[in-house]
């Protein structure tokens, strides 16, 4: 994804979401926030595979769809699936995302 370098927020965050420790982390949109968090998730996934592995959850349906691409372009070369589920769009094909057992599910 042609990252360089960690930008402070992930500098700060990473080392402790990559021991398992709760993290609140405050920074300014287009930090790195959603890489500070994905990063750790997608490597203790690697460590521990399995369907239904974490559920991300975000204030808007916008937002859940910028971290579930984000997920998508980090996770592309491990076939990492990731589903968004949102109130107010067709059940049906939601559950169906649910169904085909995503690893991570972005919730709003």
């Amino acid at each position: 994804m042609n990252f360089k370098h960690p930008t402070k927020i992930q500098k700060e965050v990473i080392p402790y979401a990559l021991e398992g420790k709760d993290i609140i982390g405050l920074a300014e949109t287009g930090s790195g926030k959603t890489l500070a968090f994905g990063i750790p998730i997608i490597q203790s996934l690697l460590d521990n595979p399995q369907p239904f592995y974490a559920l991300v959850l975000a204030p808007t349906r916008e937002l859940c769809v910028q971290i579930r691409d984000q997920f998508d372009a980090l996770g592309a070369s491990i076939s990492l699936k990731c589903c968004v589920i949102v109130g107010g769009l067709d059940p049906m094909s939601q559950a169906i995302a649910l169904s085909k057992k995503p690893h991570i599910g972005n919730l709003t």
